[in-house]
């Protein structure tokens, strides 16, 4: 019996910023997980606290490489005024409340033991999911 998978190069990468004390997110779903993935999503973050009238945006990121490129460092400093990076410690997945409140949750309503019959088919799941994610879950 043949079993048909994605395989482990055929993936969607989901950037997500968890806003406090909300738990309000903003998401965006890529092809490809780089520094200028990551870039637009931080102006999509930037744009959505602007529309939202925030004064300051103080993200927790992890120590994945495309955090740390010279473009991404220099997007962060022109936007200092809006926008502060700190990083969590070193392998520590468990100091990051997005894992528990949004990936957790994503993974196991889209991923966990659910077979999508293509990345076209995972990606519109994934999308669903997080459309409702406000609705459902923020306070």
């Amino acid at each position: 019996m043949i079993i048909p998978t994605l395989g482990y190069t055929k993936r969607i990468n989901v950037f997500v910023t968890l806003l406090w004390p909300s738990r309000k997110i903003v998401w965006n779903v890529f092809r490809r997980r780089r520094n200028g993935e990551f870039r637009r999503h931080l102006s999509h973050v930037l744009a959505h606290a602007r529309r939202h009238k925030l004064k300051k945006i103080v993200m927790f990121v992890d120590h994945a490489s495309y955090h740390k490129t010279k473009e991404v460092n220099k997007f962060r400093r022109e936007h200092r005024d809006m926008l502060r990076i700190k990083f969590l410690g070193k392998k520590d997945p468990n100091s990051n409340p997005t894992e528990c409140l949004v990936n957790k949750r994503l993974n196991s309503a889209v991923s966990i033991n659910r077979c999508h019959a293509s990345i076209d088919e995972l990606t519109r799941a994934t999308r669903e999911f997080l459309g409702r994610y406000n609705n459902i879950y923020a306070t």
